[in-house]
């Protein structure tokens, strides 16, 4: 496989879901569109409607600075890494990233909260130098919300502590999975069991937890 040139935090999350299913959404942009969706409550999906929040002055300021920037995406290893963050959190010039989940359950789901607090920490590596630029700082500290998917229930917040050292090195591991360097850990058999059954073919560990 060829490495991919382009790859979105959220793919990368992904990783802490399944390594195989990062890999292959990684190589395949196609096959995204088999991940689950939001869905619908009252006309909108739970991310539009959590992030059409009102906003202060502060925080539409910065909003449209950053939107005179766009694409957000970071260079490491000549792949551009993208991302996109739900919301921003903002006092004075200090800017906190702030990511929405939406699940089935109406309790915390590890495997959802661990793939978007790397998500997180991705979004929050690729935007903290267009901050600078921009004359804002990082926070050191960001969130992770979990609501459930049909009701928009709030379930629970996580903290999400930010260390750019740390974040590259993940990176530098995720690829080395991606390119087959490191080793490629099987998920759970039952996340294999609600697998897309595209995704399910096409992955290098099918079989493996005896699941066709």
């Amino acid at each position: 496989m060829v490495f991919p040139h382009s790859i979105g935090a959220h793919i990368l999350g992904r990783y802490y879901w399944c390594a195989s299913e990062s890999k292959l959404l990684a190589h395949e942009e196609n096959l995204e569109k088999k991940l689950p969706k939001d869905c619908m409550l009252e006309g909108i999906t739970v991310h539009e409607w959590l992030a059409s929040r009102p906003k202060s002055k502060t925080e539409r300021e910065l909003l449209f600075k950053l939107e005179q920037v766009r694409p957000w995406y970071r260079i490491l290893d000549g792949t551009k890494i993208y991302a996109h963050p739900d919301d921003f959190g903002i006092r004075k010039r200090l800017v906190q990233m702030r990511e929405y989940k939406s699940v089935d359950k109406y309790d915390i789901d590890p495997f959802v909260v661990c793939s978007a607090v790397l998500q997180t920490k991705i979004g929050s590596w690729v935007l903290e130098p267009i901050l600078r630029n921009l004359k804002y700082r990082l926070d050191g500290m960001h969130e992770v919300s979990l609501y459930n998917r049909k009701t928009a229930y709030f379930i629970g917040r996580t903290k999400v502590f930010y260390d750019p050292q740390e974040v590259v090195e993940e990176l530098h591991f995720i690829f080395g999975v991606y390119r087959g360097e490191n080793p490629l850990i099987p998920p759970k058999r039952w996340k294999c069991r609600v697998c897309d059954p595209e995704i399910k073919r096409k992955c290098s560990l099918r079989g493996f937890n005896h699941v066709s």
